[in-house]
């Protein structure tokens, strides 16, 4: 195995000390990939992926990161014509998400500004916000994102982010959105560099990532998976940005505090005083194993298990259950409609649609979804139970392994 304290930390650049904080073997590449076949019981790789996770914290710069990641394991996985890989916004609730995040983002710009957005994906935000800027540029080096070029005021460049991109954009730009894409990165500091060079001076940057603090309170195993090769908290970011020249202008927290947005300003300043920064040692390890062990106790007691939100992070639940907890599994749930009816990568688990027939005879549901999971509890768990479709015990994950029982509910 190698030594760590010779790895180079990917964001300070430093052979510093390593704290390891966690590792797993066989884990799933993508946690958002479905399959559209089934994969026998028999299968060697049956609800097994090939990859290796090795999470340390560099203890200089506090940066978070997979020291087994692989860039080609992702590229291969994503360029996989016969897998299905959806992130679209699909509810109302998301929208408005978008809506909330368009507003923040305006408070912060001039009328004329030029933005540009880093891989946009489906493009829900650069739809809401090119209709009121002045122009807009879009980079992503996904097919899904081709659309972008149709719409008005977006020109959109198939490729990625990097420092000849100036070859191709001729305009300042006022302002740069990078959501969700920094915890991608598997060479953050050379694409933070990138981002404030490329940015006019006073220019903005929006950083969006999940909140590693957060992952970590709780000791969220399945909000650590191999796509997220990096873990930030908003200490870590600030630091960066500073060293580079940017300043902190606002901080936004979404989804209880599971998903921070960073406004940053490009002073050429640097602060005096850096932010504080949460350093692990191996307390955590054993916390996140206690938490895997608990949830592996539990589905042990129950013959008819289910997931709610197959189509995430139960990726990431699967990677770390015992195969006798994982047969236990008779029923994946899924609300995103473009999901239903494909499989879970390497398994024979189908995502269903719920529905009062189908959850009927569930000992055990767990809810897999913790950026939404108080709001889908509230609005869909409790409607199936007041409908006596669900009578069995219910599990929340967001904070600690929570169950409530509804056996004798009403």
């Amino acid at each position: 195995m190698e030594n760590l304290n010779n790895l180079n930390c990917p964001l300070c650049l430093k052979d510093s000390k390593k704290q390891e904080i966690f590792s797993n073997e066989n884990v799933y590449v993508s946690v958002s990939a479905l399959s559209f076949e089934s994969t026998c019981r028999d299968s060697d790789n049956f609800a097994k992926g090939d990859g290796e996770f090795r999470l340390v914290q560099c203890l200089n710069c506090g940066y978070v990161f997979n020291a087994n990641f692989s860039y080609l394991k992702i590229k291969k996985t994503y360029s996989d014509n016969s897998l299905y890989i959806q992130t679209q916004n699909f509810t109302t609730r998301l929208s408005r998400h978008i809506e909330s995040i368009k507003d923040s983002i305006k408070s912060h710009a001039k009328d004329k500004d030029i933005f540009l957005e880093i891989a946009p994906g489906a493009g829900d935000l650069a739809f809401a916000l090119s209709k009121e800027s002045k122009k807009y540029y879009c980079i992503d080096p996904s097919k899904q994102s081709l659309k972008l070029g149709e719409c008005d005021r977006v020109e959109h460049i198939c490729g990625f982010f990097d420092s000849n991109l100036r070859d191709r954009i001729k305009d300042r730009v006022d302002f740069i959105i990078a959501r969700h894409v920094l915890e991608h990165i598997d060479t953050p500091f050379l694409f933070v560099k990138n981002m404030v060079d490329f940015v006019e001076n006073d220019g903005m940057i929006y950083i969006e990532v999940p909140n590693g603090e957060n992952i970590f309170r709780f000791s969220r195993f399945i909000d650590i998976y191999y796509d997220h090769c990096g873990y930030y908290s908003c200490g870590v970011l600030v630091n960066l940005l500073d060293s580079f020249g940017c300043e902190l202008v606002e901080r936004v927290d979404y989804f209880n505090n599971q998903h921070i947005g960073l406004f940053f300003k490009k002073t050429n300043k640097r602060q005096s005083k850096k932010q504080d920064i949460v350093f692990y040692d191996d307390f955590l390890q054993k916390s996140i194993q206690n938490r895997i062990t608990q949830i592996n106790n539990l589905i042990s007691k129950y013959d008819n298990v289910a997931l709610y939100g197959g189509g995430g992070q139960s990726h990431s639940l699967l990677n770390c259950l015992d195969k006798n907890n994982i047969l236990k599994i008779r029923k994946v749930f899924e609300v995103n409609k473009n999901k239903v009816g494909k499989y879970m990568m390497n398994t024979d688990f189908m995502l269903e649609f719920p529905n009062v027939s189908n959850l009927c005879g569930i000992d055990l549901l767990i809810l897999v979804l913790p950026s939404h999971e108080e709001f889908v509890f509230k609005n869909e768990i409790m409607k199936f139970v007041e409908e006596e479709a669900f009578r069995g015990v219910l599990v929340k994950m967001a904070e600690a392994i929570e169950c409530v029982s509804f056996k004798n509910w009403g």
